[in-house]
């Protein structure tokens, strides 16, 4: 249950980063680079004007990191919450396995994800004003001058 709480924190996580951004046809488009020793990240931001309509992000992610020691137990930790979020309309998450961690691909159309659907994410436990002001934060984020002021924050580098 611990590995499996530390999987959706570092998913939360994760998203909260990346969920600054959006796909859009007639749009703009910038990516970012992140790499540590635990973790490597490329986010493809698709935004208009100062607004983000999808996002494409590749994270790899070692073993180590995630607090397992190999891919079987990556698997069970984390295909729940693959099955729950790939759910989501507008939400794709696939994980690939290798002999050292995960890469995981995200994609996230913000014209078609389901808020409601998505703020499950954040857990059963939370009262409807709880999941309304986690909403009302998901629609702030959606700033692109926000995005990127806060992911260069992070230690992002743009390519």
């Amino acid at each position: 249950m611990k590995n499996l709480k530390r999987i959706i924190t570092s998913f939360v996580l994760l998203f909260t980063i990346v969920i600054l951004a959006s796909c859009s046809s007639g749009g703009q488009t910038k990516t970012y680079f992140f790499e540590n020793e635990e973790i490597t990240s490329t986010v493809k931001v698709n935004y208009e004007e100062d607004t983000i309509k999808a996002i494409d992000a590749e994270v790899k992610i070692s073993y180590k990191n995630l607090g397992v020691e190999n891919e079987e137990q990556a698997k069970a930790m984390a295909s729940m919450a693959a099955n729950f979020v790939n759910s989501i309309e507008g939400f794709k998450y696939e994980l690939k396995y290798n002999d050292t961690g995960i890469v995981a691909n995200i994609s996230i159309d913000f014209t078609k994800i389901d808020i409601n659907k998505f703020s499950g994410l954040l857990g059963t436990k939370l009262s409807e004003e709880e999941v309304e002001q986690a909403k009302e934060k998901i629609k702030e984020s959606l700033s692109f001058k926000e995005f990127e002021k806060n992911i260069l924050k992070y230690g992002f580098k743009e390519k």
